[in-house]
């Protein structure tokens, strides 16, 4: 719905945002066959392309707040300078509260939403659901105005959005490295618990069978002795009777 000023260089560089960063609002959709065929050609190459750069960038932006804290404890003289995820996770958390809490004052001002109906939009927004209940600049869009009358509101929503989802990005890429660890630690517990328990059984059966064999040695040296002596007090015996018998 809407008019043909939806699609000046604006408008399109918008639907295209929302199209390969996966949110979809629904406000604006091709008409033409011919659109939606490019749309769906669009998708498949853009769509793998932008979530290998939003991988790249959680990454790197995980490497510039590891280094900034590092900085930071070096800074106020903490004894453990190293960070570790679960600070990465809760600074990001923050970070990501903050944008949510200011982008959604501006939402508020723009939009004539109320407060609450903003922090909703950015949460549906981040995490790439996109109802299409609340759209940003779709009354603009409605009106029938161009996206160039509203050039700064215009960057400040695609710089949201890009931002936002690089930091949730970054946020998952952490929690999934972490889930992965604990995976990995829980299979090499089970794997050393495993061992252990075959070690102590192996360990077991060697002492059964040194104690079998030491049994069986002792029971043949026995019988070996007894040998010996029977076979030693028969001449005696024989002797005995040999002067014993009358000639």
């Amino acid at each position: 719905t809407g008019t043909a000023k939806q699609w000046t260089f604006p408008g399109a560089f918008y639907f295209s945002t929302l199209v390969v960063t996966l949110i979809g609002y629904g406000h604006t959709t091709p008409k033409t066959i011919g659109g939606k065929i490019f749309c769906m050609a669009y998708t498949v190459a853009g769509v793998p392309l932008n979530l290998i750069m939003f991988q790249s960038t959680g990454e790197r932006l995980n490497t510039i707040i590891s280094f900034v804290l590092a900085r930071l404890k070096r800074l106020f003289g903490f004894r453990r300078q190293k960070v570790t995820g679960f600070e990465l996770i809760a600074v990001e958390f923050g970070m990501t509260t903050m944008l949510i809490l200011g982008g959604s004052f501006i939402f508020c001002k723009q939009e004539k939403w109320t407060y609450f109906e903003s922090i909703y939009y950015s949460f549906v927004t981040f995490w790439t659901i996109g109802f299409g209940d609340l759209v940003p600049l779709a009354s603009v869009q409605r009106s029938g105005e161009s996206l160039y009358s509203r050039w700064g509101y215009f960057v400040f929503t695609i710089s949201f959005i890009v931002f936002g989802l690089a930091i949730m990005a970054s946020s998952l890429n952490l929690l999934v490295l972490r889930l992965a660890r604990f995976q990995s630690d829980n299979a090499t517990s089970g794997v050393s618990a495993l061992l252990s328990q075959n070690e102590e059984d192996l360990i077991a059966a060697a002492i059964a069978h040194h104690r079998a064999s030491v049994h069986v040695q002792q029971h043949n040296r026995i019988c070996l002795n007894n040998n010996n002596l029977n076979h030693h007090s028969l001449p005696g015996q024989a002797y005995a009777l040999m002067h014993a018998s009358p000639l």
